[in-house]
């Protein structure tokens, strides 16, 4: 059962193996961390989407402070956060990364159930 919506769900194996399974669906496990869902960057509404990020019309908080502080994000590069937490846009937590390096450092982390 869902440790937010009280809705019954089943979860596949492969997920239990890992940890235990507390939330029907992303969006409830983002939800259930989150204590503000809803905050405001320079006099625009952000809100967090189903998977965990501030967005606005679509655009994301911290792909917005990046391009602010240090310019366009070049092409095939995205904006990682550091410490792992999606709520955290501080500059000094951001960093422009290859796709790629961004999709295998994650990877590994996975295989290995790290934690940040």
């Amino acid at each position: 059962m869902c440790e937010l919506c009280n809705e019954m769900f089943l979860a596949r194996a492969c997920y239990i193996n890992r940890r235990p399974v507390r939330f029907c669906s992303r969006k409830c496990r983002c939800f259930s961390t989150r204590k503000e869902t809803t905050i405001e960057y320079d006099n625009k509404p952000f809100h967090l989407d189903a998977y965990g990020y501030y967005v606005n019309k679509g655009v994301k908080l911290h792909r917005i402070i990046w391009e602010k502080h240090k310019g366009s994000i070049k092409r095939g590069y995205i904006v990682h956060h550091v410490d792992g937490d999606k709520l955290n846009n501080d500059i000094d937590n951001l960093l422009e990364i290859e796709w790629g390096k961004h999709t295998i450092e994650h990877h590994l982390r996975r295989i290995n159930n790290e934690q940040y």
